[in-house]
């Protein structure tokens, strides 16, 4: 009932929420498929019970469709009233509009396609500015950028990858061998959140940023933080030294990159030593 009622706010407000709507629609899909074609492999599950009486087509039809639809709607009523310009139908033909006439694909100069934000590719510049130190005569830069962190950003794509990996073989335990892992659902939930949060994007003509993988960028820090902790409860003690110097690698970076995101004025060399990539200036 309350995510019934959130996700129809959210997407009043932006339609980008509409990824965590498909996230929980194919979450829950996935598990109204696992109860109509093995409901006693989930009985042998200690989370059977649960899934058994609580996943049904009529609470996904309910939950998932009928009342995020309505919430939407409602919402719309004040604009529709004071707004007799458009219908509630135009205003949404207008959205759809935006995201195949907005700006360019190769209009903005920081325009990115979403295949380059796992890899971070292509930030954001939002200030610049270059300066001479009078007394000295130093050739000082001060930017700010939307620039994540390049060690957290490649190490959580990797982990998307290696759990989607290990994902496909829990899947074939499944079907092949009548097994089902409580990592199934674990790695099911975080994979559902990052791709339904990304491939919507695939279709959007506009020009789009790096900031429109934010959502997905979550679940990825999620897959990490999973591997992370496996490896600090993993024996030998060397997989947990492994661990803590991934993790001090990303305070590192953060400290490193972090005068580019707060406009913290550097020599010249200093910022173009930050900029690894051509493509991030």
């Amino acid at each position: 009932m309350y995510f019934a009622f959130f996700i129809g706010l959210t997407a009043s407000i932006k339609w980008n929420g509409l990824g965590f709507f498909l996230m929980a629609s194919n979450y829950y899909t996935l598990l109204l498929l696992i109860k109509y074609f093995d409901k006693k492999r989930l009985a042998h599950n200690n989370l059977g019970s649960v899934l058994t009486d609580n996943i049904s087509l009529f609470n996904y039809s309910l939950y998932f469709l009928l009342l995020p639809i309505i919430i939407y709607t409602i919402v719309f009523i004040p604009d529709v009233l004071f707004n007799t310009q458009f219908t509630f139908i135009e205003k949404n033909q207008q959205m759809i509009g935006y995201h195949q006439t907005m700006v360019g694909e190769n209009e903005h100069p920081y325009c990115s396609n979403w295949y380059t934000w796992p890899l971070m590719l292509r930030p954001i510049a939002y200030f610049f500015e270059s300066y001479t130190i009078a007394d000295s005569g130093i050739s000082m830069i001060r930017n700010i950028h939307l620039f994540p962190n390049p060690i957290l950003s490649l190490l959580s794509f990797i982990s998307v990858i290696i759990m989607s990996i290990s994902w496909l073989r829990l899947c074939l335990n499944w079907i092949t061998k009548n097994l089902i892992d409580k990592e199934f659902f674990t790695f099911s939930f975080i994979l559902s959140g990052y791709f339904c949060n990304l491939i919507p994007w695939i279709i959007v003509e506009r020009c789009t940023f790096i900031y429109h993988y934010q959502p997905s960028a979550i679940f990825g820090f999620l897959a990490l933080a999973w591997y992370l902790g496996k490896l600090l409860e993993a024996q030998p003690w060397t997989k947990r030294i492994a661990s803590w110097l991934i993790l001090l690698c990303i305070v590192i970076a953060f400290l490193y990159w972090l005068p580019i995101q707060l406009g913290i004025p550097m020599e010249n060399f200093q910022f173009y030593d930050r900029m690894k990539l051509e493509s991030w200036i």
